[in-house]
């Protein structure tokens, strides 16, 4: 900087705006002016302070003092030259130099001189022996002649300055000054160690390292950095020689080390071959700097979707430091840390609807700074992770209706995991006809109340479809709101005032509907003795109609049974109290009479349609069904009567003949039959044995079950005959009918029971059965089914199924339904109007409270639990109660189920193409192979997808072979089965299967079999050929008389038939006939 003054004999005004100091045509911004007293002759003195001019030190700053542009001109721009002072040599750094490799010549680098002055002014004496003074050039550098070993007084000097004061004027100089320097040159290195070192700057992949020697280094060309024996390209070696201390500072710069961020780098340093100043390579170990957490691109935080588990990806971890010093913390107030994996993801535990804090943690790191031990750490640094966890569902919702509150329904649920305030439940009308509604019933529950397990919806109206949305809420977090359950309330029969009730045709009344409806039917059936002539009658009533007008018009003589319909779409249809309607006979017009002498003549008409049960010709009080009443009556009474005693007799010997063989089991012994199977027992060997005991068991049964059908026959005619005969009230029509039934029986009784014995020749001995003609008890059913469950088209609702596969019937004639495409086990209740959800229903999962399409399911009524075969969980499941589950089997392709009374459980698997057996309770191993197990095929030792199974009481064991279309029997511990349906490739003909399904075995070896892709239900009798169809065969459909894809089957004890259609999604049931 500088002050100066400058006088003009003028009066300036204004000179703050007018007057400016320019410097290469600029104003200098830091320069200022003022007025100063003037003294004397002086009108005007000004004083300029200039500030902060850098880089003129000992030089020349010229400036310019004049007018600003713009303002008129008062006095004349003139040019000033002021000389800065020089700074003062002793605050230079200490001299540089930098020596050749022969040590002959040392380059003399003077740092800043410029900074001094103007290099013209420096001057350099190499040796105060030299009376030589070198200029120093431009760049700050002089060249002086050495030799190792040595020592010099070296001399900076700065020559005197002239000092300009304003107009290039010389005014005085600024005096010379020297700067003395003693320099050592010292010895040169060989083969040194270094004696020292220090880390001078480092990141996560530079670093600077100085290395110190006690000798003379001349070239760095010749020095590396070593890795592996290999050079380190990416590092630079500069050196620094201090004379005064006689040291080489060796620094190191390495670059672009990468993978290395907080962790060691080792490696060496030392001279190249043929260096002659070498020194000793040395290992040196240096720690980079690692990254700092949250410089991470991305942490990333999922929650799995039972919300029990959080994953946690650190994306590039192992680029912040070696993944030993990586740990996490589940949570703040957690105690202990665990490492993080070398894939940087780590697992928490979670809970619904709670906030965590979890931290990924880098522990402190050891530093070491170029020596082999360690020198301080890294500190430790943490990195916070927030995230919410969403609320939990409530889970197994179901409705129960309340048994003596129509307008209450209860909605049953599974309380959420973790946290929350309410569970609410909205339920909206809907499918309404009559009753007009919008109100949306609401019910709640908050979590205070630990104890509740269901919500109570008030003011349902019956009729009506609700469909319920649930909402869980906790303070702070986002609710969620899902489609919990939809049901329908029930249809009720309207009631009406039964006092106006009569025997007429004229019916106006109006009635209370108690539910929601479509319309109204009056209806009046008839007797079912009188559908000849009588016929039914209905009248439907226009919509929502409550007054209900009819006139019927009926037959008379005709009795009719009456109530009042209530029908709504997608309802059953529910009747009201029922009331009678009888039409009295009209009475006969009687046109002629003749009386002989032995008999009556009447002839009579009747003048309308009716109905007469009967037309009696009483004669004296007594009735008679002939012309001959009158003198002939006594003789012909003598007749029956002879007639009747002869009947009588003839049964009583007949009661003692069939009594004979069931008192005397010897009977049966002696028969042909039994002499053949003894004859075969002792040409058999002793291991068969007891297949003689059990067909000789099965003949002496049967025969005892032919004998007791006929004897129960026999009673039942003997209590007609009795009855009569105590009655003594009966004619030549009774006679004729009770000698009819008594032949017929007789006739049966001599037919025996039609049994035989037939060889099988495919067994390695030839095994025997036993051939009945005769054909079982049962053996046609209605072709035209009742739907008891499903029905409704394909969906998830209760009064819907989706696919069914395996069912099962209880004692009670509960139905169990493997639902499989809504992954549920449902049960519906016989005669029930919709199913219940037993297990499942929560969409396909795999937790314990889910399924994913299940194939089969059985019923062990002795521990009141179920079996479920969960296929697409590959694995089968027992199931107790919601809070009682247990895997019983994993990683089996499970298809089928079946039990014997042995306590057996058998499960079929697709995968691995076999049925394996397990002892019920011992499920720690891994079963018997009792069918297949040899691969995929079509041998007789082979299965190829084996579905349903069924086992008989002999725990023979029949499979259905699905993609080879027949049905295979194994016997207990064969190698190999037999074919005893199908087994002729896939197609329609009678000794043709395709995807046979469900099966079972009845009495005299009756295989039923769900011939699925047939769409019909066939049976086949062992030992036949071809099979015949017994229920469907016609084209797929969903009518009562059509089966679309049958998959499961089962009877109940009356041997109805009951079928699960997979593609009508519904339950059918064959009501037997014969």
């Amino acid at each position: 900087m500088f002050k100066c003054q400058i006088v003009y004999d003028c009066d300036l005004r204004n000179h703050a705006n007018t007057l400016g100091i320019f410097k290469d045509g600029e104003i200098v911004s830091q320069c200022t002016m003022r007025k100063v007293a003037a003294t004397g002759k002086e009108k005007t003195k000004l004083e300029i302070i200039c500030n902060l001019i850098t880089g003129y030190a000992g030089k020349d700053w010229k400036f310019v003092l004049g007018s600003k542009s713009g303002f008129n001109q008062t006095i004349g721009n003139e040019t000033f030259t002021v000389t800065l002072d020089p700074l003062l040599l002793t605050k230079l750094p200490s001299f540089d130099i930098t020596l050749d490799e022969e040590i002959t010549s040392a380059s003399i680098f003077i740092s800043d001189c410029y900074h001094i002055s103007e290099t013209k002014y420096l001057n350099f004496q190499c040796s105060s022996d030299d009376d030589v003074k070198k200029p120093v050039t431009d760049t700050c550098q002089v060249t002086c002649p050495v030799k190792s070993d040595s020592t010099y007084n070296m001399s900076l000097i700065r020559l005197s300055i002239p000092i300009n004061s304003g107009k290039e004027i010389v005014n005085g100089t600024f005096s010379e000054e020297r700067r003395r320097e003693t320099i050592r040159i010292g010895k040169p290195c060989h083969n040194a160690y270094s004696t020292a070192m220090r880390i001078m700057n480092r990141t996560s992949s530079v670093f600077t390292l100085n290395i110190s020697y006690n000798c003379l280094i001349t070239n760095s060309a010749k020095l590396a950095v070593f890795k592996d024996d290999n050079i380190v390209t990416q590092c630079k070696i500069d050196l620094t020689y201090l004379p005064k201390i006689e040291k080489t500072n060796v620094i190191v710069i390495c670059n672009n080390i990468t993978n290395h961020a907080g962790q060691k780098w080792t490696f060496s340093f030392g001279s190249m071959n043929d260096h002659k100043t070498n020194v000793a390579n040395e290992t040196f170990i240096v720690s980079l700097e690692p990254l700092s957490l949250k410089s991470l691109p991305k942490v990333q935080q999922t929650v799995d979707e039972n919300i029990t588990l959080t994953t946690i990806v650190v994306e590039g971890c192992n680029g912040v430091a070696e993944i030993a010093h990586l740990y996490f913390q589940c949570g703040l107030g957690v105690i202990g840390r665990q490492s993080l994996s070398e894939n940087c993801t780590f697992t928490c535990s979670v809970q619904p609807a709670v906030n965590y804090h979890v931290q990924v943690i880098r522990s402190s790191i050891p530093k070491y700074d170029g020596a082999q031990t360690p020198n301080g750490t890294f500190p430790e640094e943490a990195l916070p992770v927030t995230f919410t966890t969403k609320i939990d569902k409530a889970t197994n919702i179901r409705v129960e209706l309340s048994e003596t509150n129509n307008s209450v329904a209860l909605i049953y649920f599974t309380r959420p995991r973790g946290f929350y305030d309410e569970i609410r439940i909205d339920c909206f009308p809907s499918n309404q006809t009559c009753t007009n509604t919008s109100a949306v019933l609401t019910g709640k529950v908050n979590s205070a109340c630990t104890n509740c397990t269901h919500i109570t919806i008030a003011s349902i109206q019956n009729g009506i479809e609700y469909k319920c949305w649930a909402n869980i809420s906790r303070a702070t977090f986002s609710s969620i709101n899902y489609s919990a359950i939809d049901f329908n309330t029930p249809l009720k029969p309207i009631l009406y005032n039964q006092t106006w009730l009569s025997n007429t045709t004229d019916i106006s009344v109006d009635v209370v509907p108690q539910s929601d409806f479509d319309h109204i039917e009056s209806v009046c059936q008839v007797h079912h003795t009188q559908t000849s002539v009588c016929m039914d009658m209905k009248i439907t009533h226009s919509q929502c109609t409550t007054t209900l007008t009819s006139t019927f018009n009926g037959i008379p003589g005709c009795d009719y049974r009456c109530f009042f319909s209530t029908i709504k779409e997608d309802y059953i249809d529910v009747h009201s109290e029922e009331y009678t309607i009888s039409i009295p006979p009209p009475k006969p017009i009687i046109t002629s009479t003749i009386w002989a002498a032995h008999y009556i003549f009447v002839e009579w008409t009747i003048d309308e349609p009716a109905y007469v049960d009967q037309f009696l010709v009483v004669v004296n009080n007594k009735r008679c069904s002939k012309r001959f009443c009158l003198i002939h009556l006594t003789e012909h009474r003598q007749i029956l009567n002879k007639e009747f005693k002869r009947l009588i007799n003839d049964c009583e010997q007949f009661k003692q003949r069939i009594n004979k063989p069931k008192q005397n089991r010897q009977y049966l012994q002696n028969q042909l039959i039994i002499k053949q199977i003894d004859q075969w027992e002792r040409n058999s060997i002793e291991k068969i044995k007891q297949k003689a005991q059990e067909s000789r068991k099965f003949v002496i049964e049967s025969s005892e079950i032919f004998i007791n059908d006929i004897q129960m026959k026999f009673n039942d005619l003997s209590e007609q005959i009795k009855h009569i005969q105590k009655e003594n009230e009966f004619n030549e029509i009774n006679l004729e009918y009770l000698r009819s039934q008594f032949i017929e029986i007789t006739e049966e009784s001599n037919n025996s029971s039609n049994i035989s014995v037939k060889e099988d020749s495919q067994s390695f001995v030839n095994e025997i059965s036993i051939i009945s003609s005769k054909r079982s008890k049962f053996g046609k059913w209605k072709q035209n089914a009742i739907t008891l469950a499903g029905g409704n088209g394909q969906g998830q609702k209760l009064i819907q199924l989706n696919n069914p596969d395996g069912i099962f019937l209880d004692k009670n004639k509960n139905i169990f339904i493997a639902d499989c495409f809504n992954h549920r086990i449902v049960e519906w209740k016989c005669n029930a109007k919709e199913g219940q959800i037993i297990t499942g229903g929560n969409e396909k999962g795999n937790r314990m409270n889910q399924l994913s399409y299940p194939t089969d399911v059985i019923v062990d009524q002795q521990s009141n639990s179920i079996i479920i075969a969960d296929q697409g969980n590959r694995r089968v499941i027992r199931w107790l109660n919601e809070n009682q589950q247990k895997i019983l089997f994993h990683n089996i392709g499970c298809y089928g189920l079946a039990m014997d009374k042995y306590e057996f459980l058998y499960v079929s698997d697709h995968i691995k193409n076999e049925v394996r057996r397990w002892k019920m309770g011992e499920y720690d191993n891994e079963g018997i192979v009792v069918a297949g197990g040899n691969g995929q095929g079509n041998k007789l030792n082979q299965l190829n997808f084996p579905g349903f199974i069924f086992v008989d009481e002999d725990q023979y064991i029949y499979v259905s072979d699905t993609n080879n279309h027949r049905v295979m029997k194994w016997r207990k511990d064969a190698k190999e089965g037999r074919i005893v349906a199908g087994g002729n490739g896939e197609g329609r003909n009678l000794n043709q299967l395709y995807r046979p399904q469900g099966i079972i075995v009845r009495d005299f070896g009756e295989i039923y079999v769900a011939d699925c892709w047939n769409h019909r239900v066939v049976r086949w009798c062992e030992g036949k050929a071809e099979g015949e169809i017994i229920i469907g065969g016609n084209i797929e459909g969903n009518q009562s008389n059509q089966l679309y894809c049958p998959y499961g089957l089962c009877f109940d004890d009356e041997r109805n038939l009951y079928v699960a259609e997979s593609k009508s999604h519904r339950i059918e049931k064959f009501e037997i006939i014969s």
